[in-house]
């Protein structure tokens, strides 16, 4: 072994300072910053249920809420295609068929948007609970807009 290393490896001996006692254990309290695990699990089932579980019970409610109404707005306008289409099928006046059929179509593309709101809402809701910081550390939610546009745009920011 080189007398370098050496000099090199006494030095950093000599500045290591073994983690004992109480003071390792306020080191990792402070080095979780995360979602448990089990708060991620709820949050697949129930949105906004983590966030709630993670002590931000306000914007569990809010968030769960707002999951809430995409799904009945889904529900509702898939009732309605349902509805639509069971009327467009079974029309027997010429007359009408034209009108049962462009309303089935709109009741269509309604059905389709209310299911992909419903399914972005849940994902912006895992995403958020994966962002999350819990309060006391250095690290916070911070989201950014993605210009869509090669237009100059305004970012934002959103802190909770």
């Amino acid at each position: 072994m080189s007398p370098k290393f050496r000099s090199v490896f006494d030095d950093v001996r000599a500045t290591y300072q073994p983690r004992t006692g109480r003071e390792s254990n306020l080191q990792d309290d402070h080095a979780l910053v995360g979602p448990r695990p089990a708060s991620v699990l709820m949050n697949l089932g129930i949105p906004g249920v983590g966030q709630y579980r993670e002590g931000m019970k306000a914007r569990g409610m809010i968030l769960t809420a707002v999951q809430a109404v995409t799904v009945a707005v889904f529900v509702w306008r898939m009732s309605e295609l349902n509805d639509s289409r069971d009327t467009y099928v079974t029309e027997t006046d010429r007359s009408r068929v034209q009108h049962d059929y462009d309303r089935y179509e709109r009741d269509n593309r309604a059905a389709w948007a209310a299911g992909i709101v419903a399914g972005v809402v849940y994902v912006a809701i895992q995403t958020e609970l994966a962002l999350l910081r819990k309060p006391g550390t250095q690290a916070g939610l911070s989201l950014s807009a993605i210009p869509l546009l090669p237009l100059p745009t305004v970012g934002f920011a959103v802190r909770w």
